[in-house]
């Protein structure tokens, strides 16, 4: 809660619905709500692929130039490319989320979706938080860009300490970037405590991709 009588307002802006492999969005904002906080989901792409994009690209940069181009200036030009998509991306989203009037704007994966939402962020003047997973940052190739994006969030969440390495390893500058751990675990809690039939033992079955 921000207030006595106001419960937290979160913006989640992500590129697209919540995939078949990412449960786990769905599940965190279920959980945020139940905690008391006022959830709204923002959908930036609308599909169709690079030829889209790129079109979305062209028709922001002639309507909104300065806009555009100071959203790169803010993402940095170590990959223009990406900062001209997100700029698109977040000047189509703004005004929709700033309807919601967040007090903060949170997303999953720190490449693309953590660009937009940063300045969308930006915009409204309230902070971006993200959650990094693996290979979001393991597979980028701009380590400059992934610094510069993770160091415009308020805060940084890691799914454990070992990709909190593996982040300065790609050359984030943890030491600076505020950020904490949030396991994708089991609570532990076991609904059905029914004995099973022989030794009695409850056996646990996690189901995975195993990436590297």
């Amino acid at each position: 809660m921000t207030g006595q009588d106001h419960a937290l307002r979160v913006a989640y802006v992500l590129l697209r619905p919540p995939s078949y492999s990412e449960t786990f969005i769905e599940s965190e904002i279920r959980a945020v709500r139940a905690a008391g906080a006022t959830v709204e989901v923002f959908v930036a792409g609308r599909g169709g692929g690079r030829l889209t994009e790129a079109d979305r690209v062209i028709r922001t940069l002639i309507r909104q130039p300065r806009r555009l181009l100071a959203h790169v200036r803010t993402l940095g030009a170590s990959d223009v490319p990406r900062a001209l998509l997100a700029g698109t991306y977040a000047i189509a989203l703004s005004e929709q989320v700033a309807a919601f009037a967040p007090d903060v704007v949170h997303t999953h994966f720190v490449n693309l979706p953590t660009a937009v939402a940063a300045l969308v962020a930006h915009d409204l003047g309230v902070p971006a938080t993200a959650m990094a997973h693996a290979a979001d940052f393991l597979l980028d190739r701009d380590p400059v860009g992934l610094d510069r994006r993770l160091g415009l969030l308020g805060h940084l969440f890691v799914i454990s300490a070992a990709a909190a390495h593996q982040l300065a390893a790609k050359g984030a500058a943890m030491s600076r970037i505020p950020h904490g751990i949030v396991r994708a675990a089991f609570d532990g809690e076991i609904l059905d405590r029914r004995p099973r039939e022989g030794d009695g033992t409850t056996r646990i079955v996690t189901v995975a991709r195993l990436m590297e």
